[in-house]
């Protein structure tokens, strides 16, 4: 009888042991990265789903930092940056990147919102709703599925997007579309790889405690950062590699076998079926440039490739376009000094992100292509129903 007491208080002593070492060691790494290798200690709020699609979780809540500059993300249904669906005349989809999501901006400082803000002011509250559809890291590619996943359950009335520097690029790593074959502009939906990391990823998603206890813990701990950043970073590898994105000087310049003729083929069939989807459905589209980058610049980059032809090709596919550059970074920005000056202007310090101010811009640059795109729409009887509304008229 003593020799079993012993032992179990000998098993308790071990145990206490094993769990006071635990918490002393995660204490001196928590206290070593803080002062040695501060980290940016941002929650997670991206996923993907069975098909590999990216998406934002769907009411979810997340912290996001970046040097001195915090931010709370707030999703909700189908991941959207807008908590609810306004019972509005009209929903405008607007999807795009981390650009149009508003990476590292509150929610009412995105081009997003100011176009909201313009509606509201022009046309009467409650008459318009923007929904922001952006989605970190997407890509042209990942617009159209995403559209073709949840579009007809959002059921909008228009649909923007905003065409942004690697779009096409993202198309190709991604690989979610494949054109069938090497003439037509015949896609065919495939289910993207996706990396260990992120199926463990994805189961966490969908437990409580992950969902709350550690996402809190993650957002206020060093240490957990520096792991997780480290895995990200693996995982971020090990899909450049097979992907066969070549990276020079620690940045994505090129992709390896993509010609330029491939990059405007799948461009264009990812437009095309884009397009198809809003005519099936008799609703507008209209595709903006973000305004930073300039599509006429002889790069070696799949997104380049396509946007050096795409005026020609949006209008005889007759998809509504806009390129914003001249307005967003100026008429005068092919005089380098000046293009720089002006890119520090709208841009968060540090990083490549419009600030409020570039957000805003993009805004003021997008306002004459939305506002058109609201009169087609105001014209437009199947839209309407024949109400005769204070929208774009009066």
């Amino acid at each position: 009888m003593s020799t079993r007491n012993t032992i179990n208080r000998n098993r308790i002593y071990w145990i206490i042991t094993f769990f006071l070492s635990l918490f002393l060691f995660l204490f001196v790494a928590e206290v070593m990265i803080r002062f040695a290798a501060p980290q940016n200690r941002s929650g997670t709020w991206l996923e993907r789903n069975e098909n590999g699609l990216m998406l934002n979780r769907a009411f979810h809540n997340a912290q996001h930092q970046f040097g001195d500059r915090t931010v709370i993300y707030h999703t909700g249904p189908f991941g959207l940056r807008s908590k609810t669906l306004a019972h509005s005349n009209r929903k405008i989809l607007v999807i795009g990147d981390s650009f149009t999501f508003g990476w590292l901006l509150n929610e009412e400082d995105t081009y997003v919102q100011h176009l909201q803000n313009r509606a509201d002011t022009e046309y009467g509250r409650g008459v318009v709703q923007f929904l922001n559809g952006g989605v970190g890291g997407s890509g042209t590619d990942s617009h159209l599925g995403f559209v073709e996943t949840f579009g007809d359950m959002i059921n909008p009335d228009a649909l923007i997007v905003y065409l942004n520097v690697d779009d096409i690029g993202r198309s190709f790593r991604n690989r979610m579309y494949f054109l069938a074959d090497t003439d037509g502009f015949e896609l065919v939906r495939s289910t993207v790889e996706i990396s260990y990391y992120e199926k463990i990823k994805s189961i966490l998603n969908k437990s409580t405690v992950y969902s709350d206890v550690l996402q809190w813990i993650l957002e206020r701990s060093h240490a957990l950062q520096f792991v997780r950043n480290f895995l990200v970073t693996f995982n971020q590898n090990v899909a450049d590699r097979k992907s066969e994105r070549m990276v020079i000087g620690g940045a994505v310049n090129r992709m390896a076998n993509v010609t330029p003729a491939d990059a405007v083929r799948l461009g264009q069939a990812l437009f095309i079926r884009l397009k198809k989807w809003t005519d099936q459905r008799k609703i507008p589209l209209l595709v903006l440039t973000t305004g930073f980058f300039n599509p006429e610049e002889r790069i070696d980059d799949p997104t380049y490739h396509f946007s050096n032809q795409c005026h020609d090709f949006f209008k005889l596919s007759g998809i509504a376009y806009g390129d914003l550059y001249p307005l967003v970074l100026g008429a005068d920005g092919k005089d380098g000094v000046i293009l720089k000056k002006r890119m520090e202007h709208l841009i968060i310090p540090n990083e490549t992100h419009p600030n409020e101010k570039g957000a805003a811009t993009v805004a003021l640059a997008s306002w004459p292509y939305v506002k058109d795109l609201l009169l087609s729409m105001r014209n437009d009887q199947h839209q309407f129903n024949g109400k005769n509304v204070r929208t774009v008229a009066e």
